[in-house]
């Protein structure tokens, strides 16, 4: 997330410098790929945080900030054109996404501190074959719903007719 943020600030501010069209289309590109990148990191970040009973609410929270930044930059797009003009609003905008990066990047960190891979268990799924077709976020899902039962050798998985509630 940090570097998506970073990189996406740095590559505004290049391309508000930028000399010709090569640059300008190369740094424009790098600016995609970092949108890109934040999306799919921030997403994932919210998956291993979230609670599966809350996660449909906060990836709707999520859209709708998406829209008010959305919104917000809009209106603010000609102000700072007007201001700054257009290379200085990019440069502007550039700046604002470091300010930011810089601003978040302590918090981003505790929550790396924090939060998990994948785990053993993702790989443990990841070869039974009913599940590995599945995406890795889905897989990452089902790690966490998983409970570890030991048995002794000839152990009793279970017993015929009774009702099935766990996958073995």
């Amino acid at each position: 997330v940090l570097i998506a943020l970073a990189g996406s600030g740095a590559a505004l501010a290049a391309l508000s410098v930028a000399a010709n069209m090569p640059v300008a289309v190369a740094v424009l590109a790098l600016c995609g790929a970092t949108i890109g990148l934040f999306a799919v990191a921030s997403r994932t970040l919210l998956q291993r945080r979230a609670d599966d009973v809350v996660l449909g609410r906060v990836f709707g929270l999520e859209e709708a900030l998406q829209m008010i930044g959305l919104a917000v930059g809009s209106a603010a797009a000609p102000i700072l054109v007007a201001v700054f003009g257009a290379s200085g609003a990019l440069g502007a905008a550039g700046a604002i996404l470091l300010a930011l990066a810089v601003g978040v990047w302590p918090r981003l960190r505790r929550i790396d501190q924090v939060t998990e891979g994948p785990g053993p268990d993702f790989d443990l799924l990841r070869r039974v074959p009913i599940f590995s077709p599945l995406p890795q976020h889905v897989l990452e899902q089902l790690t966490g719903h998983l409970i570890r039962r030991q048995l002794p050798a000839g152990g009793i998985v279970m017993n015929e007719g009774e009702a099935g509630d766990r996958v073995y």
